[in-house]
């Protein structure tokens, strides 16, 4: 009797399990990836309103992170401030520390050892290279943006020619107008001198991996690290590129523009992953989280926007509104936590923890 009553049990759940397949015979991949919905927690875990900056890094460790501003660095270990390092001038551009965390670069500064160092607008070698006729002032050139790479032996620096605007000055200089140089991130010695055909912007994209160097203007233009030799030019648009990411394995590269779009490109062949509209006001920053398929975004619009990018049509999972526009997002190392720089009439950075769950 109850060898009998199993199997029947038995036999309606393989008649129950054919079914199934059955009716999932003619269904993509693709299809049922989208049948998992990833649901995303941000548990504000703290709001700092000192040491303020837009532009923000972990240390690989995920021990230390940095907050930058125009004229300020602030370091600090989770949420104790440790040091407020005062920087000469006006500061532009992306921050990072180096692999071993002991050196961070903000724009043109180099702070290391309690010392800081300003990457030089021109290499010495560059300096001779340029004609005597013409104006060749080294400081007529300015550092925009500068990035570590992610084995600190190299620093790629993009440098532009500002022509003198006194009254009446005249100069003779003919370009290049701009400059994707890498320098020796151990010594600064000139590498590689590569010629963007980008488009000249105030805000330059720079990002780096361990095989290739990627800058964003117009349109985002690659080259091997190894060699300086340009792979691939990327789609050409009216607006300027913002922010320029790689993702964890350099797998993929993203860019967010100023029209509030967002694209995404795969490094194995250059081919477009996908594109779409992210944002309705300015954007200004993008990340990958470090180990799943989700891409963050943030701008004017002061809406901070999880996207998944399990399929080439990305998902909205979550969207989290603040008071005002969003300056800067960083991913703690394990991707556990995730800090948000929005600056209202109090500028403050916001602390989550990054909860998903399927």
């Amino acid at each position: 009797m109850y060898h009998s009553q199993l199997m029947k049990t038995i036999l309606g759940l393989s008649l129950a399990l054919s079914s199934c397949i059955s009716d999932l015979s003619g269904v993509s991949a693709e299809h049922l990836a989208r049948q998992v919905t990833m649901e995303i927690e941000l548990e504000k875990i703290v709001e700092l309103e000192q040491g303020y900056g837009s532009e923000l890094a972990f240390t690989q460790d995920g021990q230390t992170w940095a907050a930058a501003k125009q004229g300020a660095i602030y370091i600090w270990q989770n949420f104790q401030l440790q040091k407020a390092v005062t920087l000469p001038g006006y500061i532009r551009g992306s921050v990072h520390f180096s692999k071993d965390g002991k050196s961070l670069i903000a724009g043109s500064v180099i702070y290391q050892n309690e010392q800081i160092t300003t990457i030089p607008n021109l290499p010495e070698q560059l300096i001779a290279k340029i004609p005597p006729e013409t104006d060749p002032r080294p400081e007529l050139f300015s550092v925009v943006n500068a990035v570590w790479s992610p084995d600190t032996k190299d620093v790629a620096v993009f440098s532009k020619y500002n022509p003198p605007r006194e009254l009446g000055s005249d100069y003779d200089y003919e370009g290049p107008w701009s400059r994707l140089l890498l320098l020796s991130g151990q010594t600064g010695e000139l590498k590689q001198v590569l010629e963007p055909d980008c488009g000249i912007a105030e805000s330059y994209a720079i990002a780096i991996s361990e095989e290739w160097i990627a800058a964003g203007g117009d349109s985002i233009s690659v080259w091997e690290r190894k060699t300086g030799h340009k792979v691939v030019q990327l789609t050409e648009k009216s607006t300027m590129i913002r922010d320029l990411q790689f993702n964890h394995d350099a797998s993929r590269i993203a860019a967010v523009r100023a029209d509030g779009s967002v694209e995404v490109w795969e490094t194995a062949d250059w081919s477009e992953y996908s594109a779409w509209q992210a944002h309705e006001d300015l954007p200004r920053t993008v990340t990958f989280h470090p180990q799943l398929p989700l891409l963050v975004t943030g701008g004017d619009d002061a809406q901070l926007k999880i996207w998944s990018l399990e399929t080439t049509e990305p998902e909205l999972i979550k969207v989290t509104s603040f008071a005002d526009k969003i300056e800067g997002i960083a991913f703690e190392p394990t991707g556990k936590k995730l800090i948000v720089a929005s600056r209202f009439q109090d500028a403050t950075i916001y602390w989550y923890e990054f909860k998903v769950s399927l």
